[in-house]
Parts: C-alpha cells; sequence; structure tokens
C-alpha cells in the first residue's frame, strides 16, 4: 500500500463549521487534522483488500460521456433535491457501467439515481 506522508501532519488542528448535520451523520462539527489521514488511510487499505478480493474491478469509464449526463442533469436534481456535481458524477458513471444497484449513505443522491432508472440502495447507519 502507498502511503502518502504529505498528508500527515504533526501539529492538531480542528475545522468548525455553522452548518447542523443530519443525526447519526459521521461528520461533526470539529475534526481533527491528524485524524483525517487514519480514516483516509483506513480507507484505501479496504479499498485494496477488496480488489484482492475481487469484489472491486478496476474498469475503463468514458469521462466525456459520463460528464455530459451529469450536465444535463444538473439543473433538475441540483436544484429539485440538492445534489451536488460529484453526486450526479457519480450516478452517471453508474448508469454507464450498467450497475445493478447503486448503493449510497446519501438521501438525495438515492433520489437523484432512481429518477435516473436506477434500482437504488440507500445505507443508513
Amino acid at each position: 500500500m502507498v502511503r502518502h506522508d504529505r498528508w500527515r501532519q504533526k501539529e492538531s488542528r480542528h475545522f468548525r463549521t455553522e452548518k447542523q448535520f443530519p443525526p447519526g451523520s459521521r461528520c461533526s462539527a470539529g475534526v481533527k487534522r491528524k485524524e483525517i489521514p487514519r480514516e483516509k488511510d483506513v480507507a484505501l487499505d479496504r479499498l485494496e483488500k477488496w480488489t484482492r478480493m475481487a469484489l472491486l474491478v478496476e474498469t475503463e469509464i468514458t469521462w466525456s460521456s459520463c460528464f455530459d449526463r451529469a450536465l444535463e442533469t444538473l439543473p433538475v436534481h441540483s436544484e429539485k433535491l440538492g445534489c451536488r456535481t460529484i453526486d450526479l458524477i457519480h450516478i452517471a458513471i453508474a448508469a454507464q457501467l450498467d450497475v445493478d444497484t447503486f448503493v449510497t449513505c446519501d438521501e438525495r443522491q438515492a433520489k437523484a439515481a432512481k429518477a435516473e432508472g436506477l434500482k437504488t440502495e440507500l445505507l443508513r447507519f
């Protein structure tokens, strides 16, 4: 596994926001910077493990058509549901790959994916 040491910092800083996160969200109003690399490393290790187990498979994506589809749906889903561009890009990629089920933890993204004709599973933690 490749580690990205440039993300590691000795000092501890906090980021704060005035936004209220939904109940049960893993986000918090104060996150220590030193916690971010640890969580990133855990996520990268998990992805590497799943790839070795063939649970995830690397595949080719036609980015221009994904971006085009995301831009086409942006006015509808952004205004109506509050989806961000990156959410719509993920949906466009899933549609291009013809996935069986689109899995997300984001309720807005799940609604947009359903509206785009994808079978969707919303995970709640």
